[in-house]
């Protein structure tokens, strides 16, 4: 059973969670509440219709209801979405690489990159699952490794001593609008993702797909706590008595993409920055590999297939065989 959380849990969830706990405080944290309902919603209400019906890609019902050629002009979104998503989290790794270890960061994004794409052409979705279990763990423990370290700092203040409303933040009265609109797009934009769709469709019954869905709404809730905890610590950091370069000030928004990478290198020793390293790669594998595989399942089953060996009869196998090739 692949762990569904795998599906937003990546570099820029952990690095968007601290930058926003940072900068403008837990209600905007609209990625983590959005993205986990999300899962919720489609337990509740996409997973076991799909599941029913055999889909085994999200475009099925488009290509059954507006035939081949709708569905091939309705992925190019869809492929856009992943590639934008995929280069955003690779940059997640490579500002954490460059912060942390002063290495280049193009070189840690194409080793990343070329890692994730060699076991998923060996393994296919296989590889996925497993290897998304391993890169869960790793990254929930490197975590909570790192967050003890950033919170007993000796230049971090009590966390309680942030106050209030700056630790929750506030929704101005002209900002509900937008606020509201952002949240429904990251609750009903998160459905509608291959990376979803091919681990509820993959499992051997209704109710597992289900399922699947509420244990992904949990776990992507509680993978937020320890980059929420990590935010709060640099909130409460005494940044001009660090190591920091003087005059500056990392709570900055200037600042704000390398927020995590900066608590790590700052707020924890050496062996425990390249922990977080580590869980930051990890978060990016896990989610660079569901990428390459749902973009390939899809342009196998809904493209190649019907438009090119329409003589193909069992399409599944066909575009499972042609993604593992």
């Amino acid at each position: 059973m692949p762990p569904v959380a795998a599906t937003w849990i990546d570099g820029g969830f952990l690095n968007g969670t601290v930058e926003v706990v940072t900068t403008k405080g837990l209600v905007w944290c609209q990625a983590v509440f959005g993205y986990s309902l999300s899962l919720l919603m489609g337990g509740l209400i996409i997973a076991g219709p799909m599941w029913r019906a055999g889909y085994v890609t999200m475009m099925d019902p488009l290509q059954e209801t507006f035939g081949v050629t709708m569905a091939s002009l309705l992925f190019l979104p869809s492929l856009a979405g992943e590639i934008c998503w995929c280069g955003s989290i690779l940059n997640a790794l490579g500002s954490t690489v460059s912060v942390v270890t002063g290495l280049n960061d193009a070189v840690s994004i194409g080793v990343s990159a070329a890692v994730a794409v060699l076991y998923t052409i060996t393994g296919g979705v296989y590889s996925v699952a497993y290897t998304d279990v391993v890169q869960l763990t790793f990254i929930f423990v490197g975590l909570c490794i790192c967050v003890p370290f950033t919170l007993l700092n000796e230049y971090t203040n009590p966390i309680w001593s942030v106050p209030k409303e700056e630790l929750l933040g506030s929704v101005a009265t002209s900002e509900i609008p937008s606020y509201v609109d952002n949240l429904l797009l990251l609750i009903f934009g998160g459905i509608p993702w291959q990376d979803y769709f091919q681990r509820i469709l993959s499992t051997k019954s209704e109710f597992r797909a289900k399922a699947l869905s509420y244990v992904g709404f949990v776990g992507t809730l509680v993978m937020a706590v320890p980059p929420v905890l990590i935010g709060v610590a640099v909130k409460a950091t005494r940044w001009n008595e660090t190591a920091f370069p003087s005059g500056a000030d990392p709570t900055d928004e200037k600042y704000a993409p390398m927020m995590l990478s900066l608590a790590l290198q700052y707020l924890t020793p050496t062996a425990v920055s390249c922990v977080g390293l580590g869980v930051i790669a990890a978060a990016v594998m896990s989610s660079a590999d569901s990428c390459l595989l749902s973009c390939g399942s899809v342009a196998a089953r809904n493209i190649y297939v019907p438009l090119l060996r329409p003589k193909a009869r069992n399409n599944a196998s066909f575009a499972q065989a042609y993604c593992d090739q």
